[in-house]
C-alpha cells in the first residue's frame, strides 16, 4: 500500500524518507500509520502500483557506530560547528544540535512547529 509522508520524515528498513515522499509499505503498517497520524500520513490509491523512486531517500549515518574521526569528518562535510566539543559525547551533541540548526538532515529529525500560546490554558 502506498503511504504519502505529508508533514514528517520516516525511517523504514534503515532508509530515511523525507516529507513529500510516496512510500510503499505493507498494508497493515500503512493503514495503522495513516489512521493514528492523519496529520502526517495519507493513504494513496496508486493505480500504477508504484511508489516514488527511492532516490528521495536519505541514508542516515549511525553516529554511535562511527569513530571520533569519522564524526569530525561528517561534521566538517555538513558544516556543523564542533567548537568546544572535545569528548565523543560532546561531538554527538554538537552533531544533533547542528542538524536541528539547519544541517541537511533537519527535516528528518525536526518536530512540527508548536504555537506555545495554545499549549497553556
Amino acid at each position: 500500500m502506498i503511504l504519502a509522508l505529508k508533514n514528517c520524515a520516516l525511517r523504514y528498513n534503515g532508509t530515511e524518507y523525507q516529507k513529500g515522499t510516496l512510500l510503499e509499505l505493507p498494508e497493515e503498517m500503512a493503514k495503522k500509520l495513516a489512521s493514528e497520524n492523519p496529520h502526517d500520513f495519507d493513504l494513496v490509491s496508486d493505480p500504477a502500483g508504484k511508489a516514488a523512486a527511492p532516490a528521495a531517500a536519505v541514508e542516515v549515518p549511525d553516529f554511535n557506530a562511527m569513530t571520533v574521526d569519522a564524526l569530525k569528518a561528517y561534521a566538517s562535510k555538513h558544516q556543523i560547528d564542533l567548537a568546544g566539543a572535545r569528548k565523543r559525547g560532546d561531538i554527538l551533541n554538537a552533531l544533533q544540535a547542528g542538524k536541528a540548526a539547519g544541517a541537511p538532515l533537519e527535516e528528518a529529525v525536526a518536530l512540527p512547529d508548536v504555537d506555545l500560546a495554545q499549549t497553556v490554558k
